[in-house]
Order: C-alpha cells, then structure tokens, then sequence
C-alpha cells in the first residue's frame, strides 16, 4: 500500500511539475497545503510536538489483535481497508470517520485501532483516534494505556486536550 501510496505522490509531483492544477493534484492533508495556512501550522507542530511519546508493547498489541504496527501480511487486510478509506475521504474532501457498531463487541475497536496505527505509517497523514464510547471505553486496554482522566472529563471540559492526549509515532 505504501508502494500505491508512493506512485500517486510522484504523479501529483510530476503533474505540479508540467503545470498541472496543483489543487486537484495534492490530496487534501498534503504538507504544501498545510504550509499554505502559515503561522498556524507552526503553532499545530509545537502543540502536537509538546504531547508526551507513548509506545505500546508488541505483546500488547498482538495480545489485542493489533497487527498494522508494521507492514506484513498480518496487516494487508487493514492496509486496503486504509487505501480505500483515504480514497474516499479525498474524494468526498472528509477530514473525520467514525467507526461505529450495531452491538458490543462487534470488532470497532479492533477496526479503529488498526486503522489509526495503520494510518500512521503514513508520514504525510496525521490522526487522531478517540474512544467515544463512554460506556465501556477499550482503546486504552489494546494499546496498553491508562490515562488517569477519561474522554468524558476532556469533553466537559474539566481536563486540557494535553492533558489526556499522547503522541503514537510523529503523526498519531
């Protein structure tokens, strides 16, 4: 997928290079439109910068069914799932998805999980994966993280974003 992933980015490359319309070239999330809004993304890269690094363990994940940490075949389901998704974000211009499921343990945490550590592989792309579901919240337990303050204190505004937040590689 990285590989599909590369090929498109040359293309846009080379099509900006002859002239070509640099706005229907480069994907909405692309570095040259972030560095377009100026001082703004400078301000995002510090903030996002400033969240303290968290790793899960490889125990963890596999124990949780989270395979895309690396490309492999363990992964290439989740690795179309992902070329699909982003597809169809930058055609339909979507900068948000939610995964959602008709009853418990359906498997969107599983799906979200591996989707957000799947997109991450992807330096161009950043994400963020919130576990919204108050009730019975399990993104921390399959990525062995245990915040002291749950999303619904963040959401109430009682906790700063910083406060709840980590940073999974440079863009995650």
């Amino acid at each position: 997928m990285e590989k599909l992933q590369s090929a498109l980015n040359k293309a846009r490359e080379r099509r900006q290079a002859s002239g070509g319309d640099a706005a229907v070239a480069t994907p909405p999330n692309h570095p040259s439109r972030a560095a377009a809004k100026g001082g703004l993304t400078s301000a995002v890269d510090t903030l996002w910068d400033g969240l303290p690094a968290f790793k899960p363990t490889q125990k963890e994940l596999e124990e949780n069914r989270v395979v895309t940490y690396k490309a492999g075949s363990a992964a290439t389901s989740f690795d179309i799932l992902r070329t699909k998704v982003l597809l169809q974000m930058r055609q339909n211009n979507w900068s948000r998805i939610a995964i959602t499921s008709p009853t418990p343990r359906c498997g969107k945490t599983t799906t979200a999980c591996n989707l957000g550590i799947g997109l991450s592989r992807h330096a161009d792309i950043r994400s963020i994966l919130f576990d919204l579901d108050l009730r019975r919240p399990a993104v921390g337990k399959y990525l062995g993280h245990y915040p002291q303050t749950g999303i619904r204190q963040l959401l109430q505004g009682k906790v700063p974003f910083s406060e709840q937040a980590v940073r999974f590689r440079s863009n995650m």
